[in-house]
């Protein structure tokens, strides 16, 4: 079923660089998982770009000033395997990037990227 939250905070990005690995990354965790919870496998393995394939997982990227790509919004009401699909693709993330969601029961949770991993917090 899933988990109500609302995009409340963020500060999320990927260098410009890194835009083609994190595109193959997505495709490749795609093909190898069970189908994931809010996510259309043929629309995230058909993406061109780096754009379309966040889109199908619902976060929007635009690019900023420098050409990185960063967050602009997520495309959901609910959770689903958002920590599994961010850790496939956590090693390409800017240190201390994180994305902050408020609950449907007022909680805190927080994807905390450290430039390896990303590490769901609850507050």
């Amino acid at each position: 079923m899933g988990y109500c939250v609302e995009l409340t905070n963020h500060n999320f990005k990927i260098n410009r660089g890194d835009g083609e690995k994190v595109l193959n990354g997505l495709k490749e965790y795609i093909k190898t998982h069970e189908r994931p919870m809010w996510v259309t496998p043929k629309e995230v393995l058909s993406s061109e770009d780096i754009f379309k394939a966040f889109d199908s997982i619902r976060y929007e990227l635009i690019n900023d000033e420098n050409g990185d790509y960063v967050l602009n919004d997520f495309h959901g009401e609910k959770f689903g395997d958002d920590t599994k699909i961010l850790n496939s693709i956590a090693k390409y993330i800017v240190k201390n990037s994180f994305i902050e969601f408020t609950g449907e029961d007022n909680s805190v949770i927080t994807f905390k990227f450290d430039g390896k991993n990303c590490k769901e917090v609850w507050e």
